[in-house]
């Protein structure tokens, strides 16, 4: 166990509870936040999940739903029974992030966020804390103004993007063209006629330099996760990457990411 672990676990000032206390939607009471935006918390009768959401634009992005380790105050104690703390663990390409949460006196969900970058970027490791309210819990902050009606944008495992709006428009994008579907049923496609890329270059045979472009790829896979979710990530890959080259890999996910990415 980290040190840093080991102090949010002991600084951790909240009374002892049932994991069935943990369980629901929590809301970030900052609705400024730049860090987590909402935490899900459901069980079964042998284990309990995390599932939580950090700030992105348009929308935020889901980390996935994994499954927590319960701890209690006591070693007579079960953590089933007296549930004082739970630390979910979440990866993408990108990151690794450890979620440590525990119910305050005041019955409001505190959680201690500790992230590793694991990509060749210079950022640091940094460790920061939220406080979350249960979703429907009165609150003294200003309601936000109300959003935009919200643009769903989906990845397929066939490499395709799929953008649904509200009014029930669907476009699906491809490298080579579009097509939409009207509210109706109605379909348009639209092709786009581009010149033939020319054949990507063979993998550097040198290992240092195969080793850099093979990094580079994975924080492109970094940042599709981030965006459309590991889960969905991991489909893309199975389901359209299996026979490509490196570099055939690393040009679909720049379109992905132009496509996936909002846009200001």
């Amino acid at each position: 166990m980290s040190r840093l672990l080991l102090l949010a676990l002991l600084a951790a000032a909240s009374l002892p509870a049932a994991t069935r206390d943990f369980t629901g939607t929590w809301v970030n009471a900052d609705p400024t936040t730049r860090s987590i935006t909402r935490v899900r918390v459901s069980r079964s009768p042998d284990s309990i999940y995390v599932q939580a959401w950090g700030q992105c634009s348009p929308r935020d992005c889901d980390w996935g739903r994994v499954t927590a380790r319960a701890y209690s105050s006591s070693v007579s104690t079960s953590p089933q029974r007296d549930a004082h703390t739970l630390v979910a663990s979440f990866r993408s390409g990108a990151s690794r992030k450890q979620l440590v949460l525990t119910l305050d006196d005041d019955q409001q969900l505190r959680g201690e966020l500790m992230t590793v970058f694991t990509d060749s970027s210079d950022r640091s490791r940094h460790a920061s804390t939220v406080k979350l309210r249960r979703s429907g819990q009165a609150t003294l902050e200003t309601p936000p103004a109300p959003a935009e009606p919200e643009v769903k944008v989906i990845l397929h495992a066939d490499g395709s993007i799929e953008e649904l709006y509200p009014d029930g428009t669907r476009i699906i994008f491809t490298q080579g063209g579009q097509t939409i579907i009207g509210p109706d049923g109605t379909v348009q496609t639209l092709s786009f006629f581009n010149a033939q890329p020319g054949s990507p270059p063979p993998v550097p045979a040198n290992t240092d330099h195969r080793l850099w472009f093979e990094a580079h790829a994975e924080q492109l896979l970094g940042i599709i996760s981030d965006l459309a979710g590991e889960a969905v990530a991991q489909e893309y890959v199975a389901g359209y990457e299996a026979d490509k080259t490196l570099f055939e890999k690393m040009q679909k996910r720049t379109w992905l990411i132009s496509k996936l990415a909002p846009n200001d």
